[in-house]
């Protein structure tokens, strides 16, 4: 059996590393050999020949940020970029059909929400399910006598309001625990998407070349051009 044994060199110098990435993306020199030889090949291209040769800390965050400041890429591409709108979580009401019917089809199910930190078996009944687990291995703690006969209602309506008490506690924790998912959607979602960029008076920017867009004429000309 043979092993591969490749040896890395260890840049340390930073404006050896930015030399060695736009080399890696554009080509060595300003010449229109050495640009046809880089190509503008994209970020996995650029990451595979850097990490076959040289290795330094964040080589894919520097090639990254070179890519997106590359500025006949960005001329050459024809995305439009949009920018999303925020994430509008819906509000929570406290009563049953205002906005979502209720599947009344299928049982409650017994597994943890994200969202409410609760089951749906819990918010409906103010406990945890029995499953079939619980009694073959006698894990359930089951107190009801079923052979006693007698029926005391002072006791059933106690037990009724310690769980209509532990249920709104319930509830009340389930509606801070989707408020606090819902704003992590949120920042989450707004990280994804692309952010609103304010220009001011004598910023230079590229112009969507519309031609472009619906395919007539213009081959050669970049999907980004400048503005006069």
């Amino acid at each position: 059996m043979i092993a591969e044994v490749r040896f890395l060199r260890v840049i340390k110098d930073r404006q050896y590393q930015l030399d060695i990435v736009l080399a890696s993306h554009r080509g060595a020199g300003d010449s229109d050999e050495a640009v046809a030889l880089g190509g503008h090949v994209g970020r996995d291209k650029v990451i595979d020949r850097i990490m076959q040769r040289y290795w330094w800390r964040n080589v894919t965050s520097d090639v990254v940020e070179t890519i997106k400041t590359c500025l006949r890429c960005q001329k050459a591409s024809t995305v439009f970029r949009k920018v999303d709108p925020k994430l509008h979580s819906i509000p929570i009401k406290p009563q049953n059909m205002y906005q979502i019917g209720v599947d009344l089809c299928s049982l409650p199910t017994s597994t943890v929400q994200a969202s409410t930190k609760f089951s749906p078996f819990k918010m409906l009944y103010g406990r945890e399910p029995v499953l079939p687990i619980d009694v073959s291995h006698e894990f359930a703690d089951c107190t009801s006598d079923h052979d006693d006969p007698e029926f005391e209602e002072s006791d059933f309506h106690a037990t009724l309001s310690k769980l209509e008490i532990l249920q709104d506690v319930v509830f009340k924790k389930a509606d801070a625990n989707i408020e606090q998912a819902q704003a992590k959607d949120q920042a989450d979602f707004a990280k994804r998407r692309y952010k609103q960029k304010n220009f001011i008076v004598g910023d230079k920017v590229l112009r969507y070349n519309l031609r472009r867009a619906d395919r007539k004429g213009s081959k050669l000309i970049h999907g980004m051009v400048h503005t006069r």
